[in-house]
C-alpha cells in the first residue's frame, strides 16, 4: 500500500477522530489532542481535513507512541516499524517503507488486523 489519503483515513479512525456537526448545521473534524478542522458544509468532505500521517513524520509518531511501536532505519533507504511486543507478533507486523511515516501506518494497519482477527 501507498501512502494516500485513504491510509490517512483509516489512521484518523484508529486516533479516534470523529465528524460532529455543529449548531450552524456545518460539520466538524474533531481531532483528539489535535487542531480541530471546522465549517465543512458536506458530512464527506470532513474527512479531507484528516492529518497525513502516511506522509508527515510529526502526524504520524503519535500512532507510533500510541501502538508502541519500535521505528528504526533499515538498510540504506529504508525505514521499519514494529510493535513492542513478543518476537512473533512483531515479525508478523514487521512494515518497512521508504519514508518512517509508512512504514508507521502500514504497521498500524497489521496491528489493527491483528486485533480484528483475535476478536
Amino acid at each position: 500500500m501507498k501512502a494516500s489519503r485513504e491510509l490517512d483515513v483509516k489512521m484518523a479512525g484508529l486516533m479516534g477522530c470523529y465528524a460532529k456537526q455543529d449548531f450552524t448545521g456545518t460539520w466538524d473534524l474533531i481531532i483528539p489532542n489535535g487542531v480541530n478542522q471546522i465549517n465543512f458544509v458536506n458530512k464527506n468532505d470532513v474527512w479531507s481535513g484528516v492529518p497525513a500521517y502516511s506522509t508527515d513524520i510529526s502526524a504520524a509518531w503519535p500512532i507510533a507512541e500510541k501502538l508502541r511501536l519500535f521505528v528504526l532505519p533499515w538498510g540504506e533507504h529504508e525505514w521499519c516499524a514494529t510493535p513492542k511486543r513478543d518476537a512473533t507478533l512483531a515479525f508478523r507486523e514487521f512494515s518497512a517503507s521508504a519514508t518512517a511515516p509508512l512504514a508507521i501506518c502500514l504497521a498500524a494497519l497489521k496491528v489493527m488486523e491483528d486485533e480484528n482477527e483475535s476478536r
